[in-house]
């Protein structure tokens, strides 16, 4: 049989990690809500966007080769021997 000590130990770990899995499972939920108000949030913006465009009778520009960015270039060349 089990000291007391130890049982009491493994409840306290099991405590511990349900309380961690619980604050996990917390954080995942409010990350879920938050990227669908910022999706919500470029929805409008977009729907905005486009209403001025038909309003004013305005085809959207595609943008320019020089605005792009290309982050090809940007990393180390790093070669493996």
């Amino acid at each position: 049989m089990p000291s007391p000590v130890s049982l009491s130990v493994a409840l306290w770990h099991c405590f511990v990690t349900a309380t961690l899995v619980l604050l996990d499972l917390i954080r995942l939920v409010t990350i879920g809500f938050r990227a669908r108000r910022g999706l919500a949030a470029e929805n409008l913006f977009l729907r905005k966007q486009l209403a001025l465009f038909q309003e004013r009778k305005v085809k959207p520009r595609q943008g320019r080769r020089c605005h792009s960015v290309d982050y090809g270039d940007s990393q180390p060349d790093v070669r493996l021997a």
